[in-house]
């Protein structure tokens, strides 16, 4: 399958010329020359051994990914959202501010700066997540997902960040609230797999008071607030770990860590200076604070992991991890100036978590490059950082090019200041023929997911990876437009193919795949203008129906098979008749819900009421089914049928017309002069002689004249 949806009889395999295939072999000829195995800048992994690159592909990165790969049994796949995303209900049941409802301006607080096409959105009711709970777990045993990966919302079970600030005791509704989607789930047979923090702190602890929000904690630039993270984690554990046997500390640290810095995420409090005022100043915190709340992010995920190893795990009998994510950062040229600036990317990304959590210090090329920037753990803190993830969770979108960009002199002066996005003295690009989705940053490089898990298994040797999200946004304004995704099923379908090809042939122990995400929903600073689920919600209609899209069908047949199931029959089906499935809501009602041309009977002539998820239950039924008409031979007989009528139709209304246009068009000679009216006026019939001939084929005159 190609990225962009052709077979082996592509443009892109006749466009391959001899010119091409010596270039690549001159490459792999100068890169053998140069190394057997070039090393990253660090010379080795976490534990010392050295790591081999290029990884597969080396190069040659290939444009087409094989279905029917299979995975080992015992995969375990899922779907996710994460709880301000789809939650809603933001004030509902004794909930607390968190700093998303104050970024967005849910709350009535002015709207952050950095709110980008979302700006005026709120995720106030969102996909009404915590009032659909129970049709939306149904949704996932109908799909025949075996995990599902969600996040508990802090500010909903501490509404004022802490045990001590919330008066001695958690908020019993947002407890009920996730007993009861825990409960539900493990009854359908689906396993509950729960990040402790997706993002939505509680404003409670960030002081923001030109927006009266006075508090006595700074955010994640708090020294304290890892402490406070430990303590809400030991509550969760407490009140779900004898249910949860799979754990996550944080979700995407880089993300809310830099872009929560310099603007694009909450809190980035530095958006009220000004144009640019994360960039800028003495200290710009797109330079300092991203390092300094990252810090505190790791000294919390630690302390986190010892409370639950230390009082909750033997018992329990769970696991705990953290999710990071990260591009494969691909050299742009073979040179080795620019295989370094990659490994230094990479290392930046996903090095920076990484490194502590399995090596228990940051990178190496992050001390040399930032100096006194970059803070330092104690050695307590250090042996409590080595080790603390039984399970690497991975987010794996995309991929880039990456190429050196050397700062220059000037560099962390006042002209130049700071930025973690110069940090690296790298520079990185997408290649312009990767299919792009509805997000600007969001490219489909499949091969890339492949090398990142080889890298990740090859440096840090975890026992167990789970590919906690991998997704793809499209952009639908309507259900007509949403409910069919072929572009989506093309980018999973080839996706997993390469996580297939991972654990088969590079031996990765990738034990999971959930897929991002179960559900339309609040896509941050983006608000509701991408949408990455692959069932379609309506944000128009109060009741937020659910539809099912196409992607969902095909996914659905891969967990069947447990393998990468053939896209085409998928990407080919009617986008008209996707758009007509009925919500959820009425599939779970029954055929008895749907109008009684449209119920029919089941193909193996069981009359039950039940509706296929996918609606092709009802698509091969009875002639009283629309699904009936909806096939391009009924098409076509339709039109010819119609256009008889209408010719049919013109022709006996205009009859008249028609035998004067004959006859006008059969007529030889001269015309005839119109007769006088008055020549009918007679008084009584007399005897004439016939009239003389005026040339053979003379017409005849007649009464009516020629219209």
């Amino acid at each position: 399958i190609s990225m962009d949806g052709r077979g082996l009889g592509s443009q892109r395999r006749r466009v391959r010329s001899k010119q091409t295939i010596m270039h690549c072999a001159l490459l792999a000829l100068l890169q053998a020359a140069v190394s057997r195995a070039a090393s990253f800048s660090s010379g080795s992994n976490a534990r010392g051994s050295q790591i081999e690159y290029p990884l597969p592909y080396a190069y040659q990165l290939p444009s087409r990914f094989e279905y029917g790969v299979s995975f080992p049994p015992g995969f375990m796949f899922g779907a996710g959202t994460s709880s301000f995303q789809v939650e809603g209900a933001w004030d509902a049941d004794g909930k607390g501010l968190s700093i998303w409802d104050v970024f967005t301006g849910a709350d009535g607080s002015p709207i952050n700066p950095g709110m980008a096409d979302g700006k005026g959105q709120t995720a106030s009711i969102s996909a009404n997540h915590y009032h659909k709970v129970k049709e939306d777990v149904q949704m996932l045993k109908r799909l025949g997902f075996e995990a599902y990966r969600f996040s508990i919302a802090w500010p909903r079970i501490l509404p004022n960040g802490t045990i001590a600030a919330s008066g001695g005791v958690a908020e019993m509704r947002g407890i009920n609230f996730y007993n009861a989607l825990i409960d539900r789930l493990i009854e359908h047979g689906i396993e509950p797999v729960v990040s402790l923090y997706h993002w939505d702190l509680p404003q409670a602890l960030l002081d923001d008071p030109e927006h009266g929000h006075p508090s006595e904690y700074r955010g994640w630039l708090d020294d304290r607030l890892p402490r406070a993270f430990a303590d809400y984690a030991d509550l969760c554990f407490r009140a779900f770990g004898d249910r949860v046997k799979q754990w996550y500390t944080f979700n995407e640290p880089w993300t809310f860590v830099v872009k929560g810095y310099t603007g694009g995420h909450a809190p980035s409090l530095c958006n009220w200076k000004g144009l640019d005022g994360c960039f800028t100043g003495d200290r710009p915190a797109a330079g300092y604070d991203v390092y300094a709340a990252a810090h505190n992010v790791l000294r919390a995920h630690a302390l986190a992991v010892s409370v639950y190893r230390e009082h909750y795990q033997r018992l329990q009998e769970g696991t705990i991890g953290i999710s990071l994510n990260s591009e494969w950062k691909e050299p742009a040229t073979s040179s080795q100036v620019d295989i370094d600036a990659a490994s230094r990317a990479i290392e930046f990304e996903l090095g920076w978590f990484a490194d502590p959590i399995y090596a228990g210090d940051y990178p190496a090329s992050m001390r040399a490059a930032l100096g006194d920037r970059l803070p330092n753990f104690t050695a307590a803190e250090a042996d409590l950082l080595r080790g603390s993830a039984d399970t690497f969770g991975l987010n794996a979108y995309t991929s880039a090019m990456v190429f050196d960009l050397p700062n220059g002199p000037n560099y962390g002066s006042e002209e130049q200041p700071y930025s973690y996005y110069r940090d690296c003295a790298c520079a990185k690009y997408p290649q312009s023929w990767w299919p792009r989705s509805n997000a600007t940053w969001l490219r489909s490089a499949p091969w890339g997911l492949r090398k990142l898990l080889k890298y990740i298994d090859d440096r840090y040797h975890p026992g167990a990876i789970f590919v906690t999200e991998n997704g793809w946004a499209v952009g639908a304004m309507n259900l007509a437009e949403g409910a069919h995704d072929p572009s989506r099923i093309l980018y999973l379908s080839n996706y997993t193919s390469e996580l297939a090809k991972s654990v088969n042939e590079d031996g990765v122990p990738v034990k999971g795949y959930y897929v991002w995400s179960l559900m339309d929903n609040y896509e941050w600073e983006q608000g509701y203008t991408q949408r990455f689920g692959i069932t379609f919600v309506n944000f128009e209609q109060p009741s937020r129906p659910r539809y099912i899209k196409t992607s969902a069908c095909w996914f659905r047949e891969v967990i069947r098979a447990n393998a990468v199931v053939d896209p085409f029959p998928f990407t080919s089906l009617n986008e008209h008749k996707a758009s007509r499935r009925p919500s959820f809501e009425t599939i779970l009602a029954g055929k008895h819900a749907l109008p009684v041309w449209q119920r029919g009977w089941d193909i193996d002539g069981n009359d039950g009421d039940e509706i296929d998820v996918c609606f092709e239950v009802l698509e091969e039924l009875s002639p009283f089914s629309w699904a009936f008409f909806d096939n391009e031979l009924i098409d076509d007989a339709f039109v010819i049928l119609v256009a008889v009528i209408c010719i049919g139709s013109c022709a006996y209304v205009n009859r008249g017309i028609v035998g004067d246009l004959k006859e006008f068009f059969l007529r030889r000679g001269p015309k005839v002069a119109e007769p006088d009216p008055r020549a009918d006026q007679v008084e009584a019939p007399r005897a004439t002689s016939p009239p003389t001939p005026r040339g053979p084929g003379a017409p005849v005159s007649r009464s009516m004249p020629l219209q």
